[in-house]
């Protein structure tokens, strides 16, 4: 009987390990946007609001403000932010990417071989501060709330490969597309009455300098700032009423 109950607790021992293994399977993905990994086309960059690619450094520091963080969907269909963060590139070589790694899917995607089980990404860029390599100073709500730049891509499926042997790009992110723009000022137009023009631009943030600039066509000519101004402002302009077209932008200064 003693032998007979042990068999028995063995047989259910190993049932809810299998059970237990089989609920937290976990995939994983390489999770970086550099050419090496995810050539283009498509785009995979991320932009700032005038169209280039994040680069530089924070202020007073010889590291990049910027953040990337990887959220998936898992198989009790939640939406997990994977702890690890990434952080942008400083140098012009690789502006536009962070410095990622493998990132585990806990209970999520395909854990082996004749699994294939596709998993929903979404990647979030934000301005974190000052922090370290690992740590932002501002998480991405922090951030958002504050009225720092911030961006998340649209949500694409991934599905880890099991090639036979293993390729090294079984993992990545093939199905990312980058380009993405952080958002600018918004301008809202209010009217032209006679020689005056009047928008209202709004900042993110009451610190964030903002220059506004004009052109008369799109092709060939130049912008040239005419206000610049910290937070949001009311902007007026005269114009000659010979003018039959005229264009205006605002963007951020880097800070």
């Amino acid at each position: 009987m003693r032998a007979k109950s042990f068999r028995q607790m063995s047989v259910v021992l190993l049932l809810n390990t299998f059970l237990i293994t089989n609920a937290l399977a976990q995939g994983v993905v390489w999770f970086d946007n550099r050419p090496a990994y995810l050539p283009s086309p498509p785009d995979r960059t991320i932009r700032m609001p005038d169209g280039s690619p994040i680069t530089g450094t924070a202020p007073g520091a010889t590291v990049s403000q910027y953040y990337a963080q990887l959220y998936y969907q898992n198989n009790a269909g939640a939406w997990v932010a994977h702890p690890t963060v990434a952080r942008f590139f400083t140098s012009a070589a690789n502006a536009g990417f962070w410095n990622g790694g493998s990132r585990t899917l806990v209970n999520a995607g395909s854990p082996a071989a004749g699994v294939t089980r596709p998993v929903q990404l979404q990647i979030v860029v934000w301005d974190g501060g000052t922090g370290t390599a690992t740590t932002p100073q501002f998480t991405f709500d922090q951030a958002r709330q504050q009225g720092r730049l911030w961006a998340a891509s649209r949500v694409f499926t991934y599905i880890e490969e099991w090639d036979s042997p293993r390729g090294t790009d079984d993992t990545y992110m093939k199905s990312f597309v980058g380009g993405m723009m952080l958002p600018g000022p918004s301008a809202v137009l209010l009217r032209r009455s006679g020689s005056e023009l009047r928008f209202y631009v709004e900042a993110y943030s009451p610190s964030q300098e903002i220059v506004i600039e004009t052109r008369t066509n799109l092709t060939s000519a130049p912008w040239f700032p005419i206000q610049t101004n910290v937070g949001s402002v009311w902007f007026t302009n005269t114009v000659s009423l010979s003018d039959s077209q005229r264009y205006y932008r605002a963007k951020f200064m880097p800070p």
